[in-house]
């Protein structure tokens, strides 16, 4: 998947604020906005002509308080700039701890601009059979195939405590490795808890097989604390890597303290 153009105002007023000079403020009690201006970086590499690259750092995920990170929902997205009247092409690569691999590229018309978020990052590393758990950091590195200097980049770092209170929050729960919790019938066990201050209503989850089917699945009311398994979901027959998406409350019935850690991404990988 390719990300989606935004050929709009905010992406590039978003650019040219970074340019000018990267700053920290405050958006909300609890809640943390940091824009930073990401510099081009001249790489010679000795098999092919000097390149021009953006390394930018990304954090996505949820980091509870056994992290390293202080305990809160961390999203990044990164604005892509064509400041010229002429088309630019763009690749991306990724890269952490464990993976690297190639993405893919996009062509920017005059003036126009794109964006890659946690959604996108995440989604990438899925297909490499990364550990997307908690909180997955790394670099998308990304390079002016042109070298033409037209482009600027800037990452949006957001960070998201807890600051509401006396509500639920709903959450997927990680029963098994990758959230592959199967049956005896090689079914896709789904379990929701409510780790918020209230009780929650009853809602609706939602499972995707990617590439594949959309499973709705009752969520029953939760007391605080309180969690339940679904309707199980079968998988395709034959063997392979099956890869989903488990998102609680998807159409947004309950208001949670923390809307941002309701998906996770999850495999299993079946050998008959």
């Amino acid at each position: 998947m390719i990300p989606r153009y935004a050929f709009s105002v905010v992406h590039l007023l978003l650019a040219f604020t970074a340019c000018q000079e990267p700053g920290v403020t405050a958006g909300a009690a609890g809640s943390s906005v940091d824009v930073e201006y990401i510099a081009p970086d001249r790489f010679d590499d000795i098999a092919r002509e000097p390149i021009l690259v953006y390394p930018v750092k990304f954090v996505c995920g949820e980091a509870g308080i056994d992290s390293w990170l202080t305990p809160g929902s961390y999203r990044t997205v990164i604005n892509v700039a064509n400041l010229s009247n002429f088309k630019v092409t763009v690749q991306w690569r990724f890269t952490n701890f464990q993976h690297a691999f190639e993405g893919a590229s996009a062509e920017l018309p005059s003036h126009g601009s794109m964006s890659l978020d946690c959604d996108f990052i995440l989604d990438q590393f899925a297909r490499e059979n990364a550990d997307l758990s908690d909180v997955l950091e790394g670099f998308v590195i990304i390079e002016d195939l042109l070298s033409t200097r037209a482009i600027r980049v800037a990452a949006v770092y957001t960070n998201l405590h807890k600051q509401l209170h006396d509500r639920p929050d709903l959450v997927p729960v990680r029963t098994a490795d990758r959230f592959c919790d199967l049956d005896e019938q090689r079914r896709l066990r789904v379990t929701i808890r409510n780790q918020g201050e209230k009780a929650a209503d009853p809602s609706t989850a939602r499972v995707e097989l990617l590439g594949l089917t959309t499973h709705n699945l009752a969520t029953p009311a939760l007391d605080p604390g309180q969690q339940a398994q679904l309707e199980p979901v079968p998988l395709p027959r034959g063997e392979g890597t099956f890869r989903f998406r488990i998102e609680a409350d998807a159409g947004a019935a309950v208001a949670e303290s923390n809307e941002f850690n309701n998906r996770v991404r999850g495999s299993c990988l079946i050998v008959e």
